[in-house]
Parts: C-alpha cells; sequence; structure tokens
C-alpha cells in the first residue's frame, strides 16, 4: 500500500530501533552472569540491586530516545534519508510519532526477559521474549490496521511491547528474588 517509500521509511526506523535494541542486548547480556551468580549466591538484596541499576540504566536510555524522536525526528529521519526522498521522510515521522512509545518498554521488557533466564526461570524468560518479538506484533499488525488504518501498523510494535511490559511485571511480582 505504501510502496517503494513506505519501505523506505519501515528501514530508516529500524535503523533507529536497533540503536536502542543494542544497547538494550548490552545491558541485559552484563545482567545475566550477575544475577546468575548472585542467585547461585542466594544474595538476594544484590540481585534487587543490579536488576535496579539495568532498569533504570535502560529506562534513561530509552527516555532519551523518547526525547529525541520527540523534539527531532525529522534531524534523526534525515540521517539515514536524502533529501529528495520526501514522501519516504514524510512515513518515518508518522512511523516514528508512534514507535517512539516502544523505546519506554523494550529495554526493560529485554532487562526482565535475561533476569528470568539468569534465575533459572526459562518458562517466564521466554514468555516475555516470544511476546515481545512474534506473538503480540504479528497478532498487532494483523489487527490494528483492520481497527485505525495504516496507524495501526505503526502502533503495533509499541502495543506489543506495553502489553509485554504488563506480562513481565506480573511475571516478576512472582518471581521476586526473595522468593
Amino acid at each position: 500500500q505504501m510502496g517503494v517509500p513506505g519501505v523506505a521509511a519501515f528501514s530508516v526506523i529500524n535503523f533507529i530501533m536497533a540503536f536502542g535494541i543494542m544497547i538494550a542486548y548490552g545491558v541485559s547480556d552484563s545482567l545475566m552472569p550477575i544475577v546468575s551468580t548472585n542467585f547461585g549466591a542466594l544474595q538476594s538484596k544484590r540481585i534487587t540491586s543490579f536488576l535496579s541499576i539495568a532498569s533504570l540504566s535502560i529506562l534513561g536510555i530509552g527516555i532519551i530516545l523518547f526525547i529525541l524522536l520527540t523534539i527531532a525526528p525529522k534531524q534523526m529521519v534525515d540521517i539515514f534519508l536524502e533529501s529528495e526522498a520526501q514522501s519516504s521522510a514524510e512515513i518515518a515521522l508518522d512511523f516514528a510519532r508512534l514507535i517512539k512509545w516502544a523505546f519506554l518498554f523494550n529495554g526493560l521488557n529485554m532487562i526482565l526477559s535475561a533476569y528470568f533466564t539468569a534465575m533459572h526461570r526459562p518458562i517466564e524468560s521466554v514468555v516475555v521474549a516470544f511476546s515481545r518479538s512474534l506473538v503480540l506484533p504479528i497478532t498487532a499488525v494483523i489487527l490494528l490496521p483492520k481497527l485505525f488504518g495504516t496507524a495501526g501498523i505503526y502502533f503495533a510494535i509499541p502495543l506489543a511491547e506495553i502489553l509485554t511490559f504488563g506480562i513481565a511485571i506480573i511475571l516478576l511480582v512472582k518471581n521476586r528474588p526473595s522468593k
């Protein structure tokens, strides 16, 4: 429906998303051995502390990216597009307006998935990982455009991340370090 400009716009947004996700991967991969070691040592206070530090760090990065996509979306999109690609830029800006919400949750979801892995809770980790990366995005991409048109496509990823965060918090409450 959006043709070549839509594909280019989607690629631009994916580049921006990849930047935030790579940082989240780094933090979550660094968290796992620290949590796992302290899990084995029965140090629940340390686990809570490390989880808090990782979560606050990644939330800070998410907030920065959210703010950048709020106050300077055109400048971020222009990094990846030539000035002649106006129709792609317009689509990317529409997409950026909604996708920015994902940055407030995607890193936290990755942190919580890594936490569950380190705490020997593979089912919880898989639920979070599959919810954010496969089940909820696909469901949202199928359903939301029927309800909201093109904007539904744009909001599929943020909605999947928000819903996954709710699931992850429920799982976290049931699997706190002290338990």
